[in-house]
């Protein structure tokens, strides 16, 4: 029997070993390396089951913890423009799962990678029921394209976090070549967007 709920994974009644496999997504301006653990014998991949915060709440969340984000000049003009990248963010991770799950699907040797089970029995779908393989893509996709969207919210949040160390370090400019912290990451003339600049930059490094 299996159970999935956002964060939380259980497997009951079996002692199937898991298989490791890395799995690679790409998001407009990130590039994201997943390592996954697939465990085909079950519902769901147990390193897919991570769940995002909608464009909303994480743009909220964003804004109260990481005010510098936000304002003229800064990476958010409001919050309004936040959601909106956000949520071209998650149609964009949704798109790349659909042609990862396609290329899944269409694979002659899935099987032989995955613990002998084929696409559809590997995302949960009974190969026999109808419309199983229309179930089991749809499983695909859903499940990697929320993972690929709640790993680059916690990108950002992590990079979020580094930044407010460096610009709360009075030692900076002296490990920084004399510049400030704004003068380091800022591009824009008022250097508004050095703590934007700053966050991006180790976003994309994760």
């Amino acid at each position: 029997q299996v159970s999935v709920s956002p964060g939380v994974f259980r497997v009951r009644g079996s002692e199937t070993p898991m298989r490791r496999s890395a799995v690679t997504v790409k998001l407009t301006n990130t590039r994201i390396v997943l390592i996954a653990v697939l465990v085909c014998a079950v519902a769901v991949p147990a390193a897919l089951a991570a769940q995002p915060a909608s464009p909303a709440a994480f743009c909220k969340n964003l804004q109260k913890t990481s005010p510098l984000l936000f304002g003229a000049g800064a990476t958010y003009k409001n919050l309004g423009q936040c959601v909106t990248a956000q949520t071209a963010l998650s149609s964009q991770s949704t798109t790349n799962a659909a042609k990862l799950c396609k290329a899944e699907q269409a694979d002659a040797n899935f099987a032989a990678t995955h613990g002998g089970k084929t696409f559809t029995e590997c995302y949960g779908a009974n190969p026999n029921a109808k419309g199983a393989d229309k179930k089991a893509y749809g499983m695909c996709v859903s499940t990697r394209a929320a993972t690929a969207t709640a790993t680059q919210q916690s990108a950002v949040q992590n990079a979020a976090k580094k930044c407010k160390a460096e610009r709360a370090d009075p030692n900076f400019a002296a490990t920084h070549g004399g510049k400030t912290f704004a003068q380091f990451y800022g591009k824009n003339a008022n250097l508004r967007n050095a703590f934007g600049k700053c966050v991006s930059a180790y976003a994309k490094a994760q």
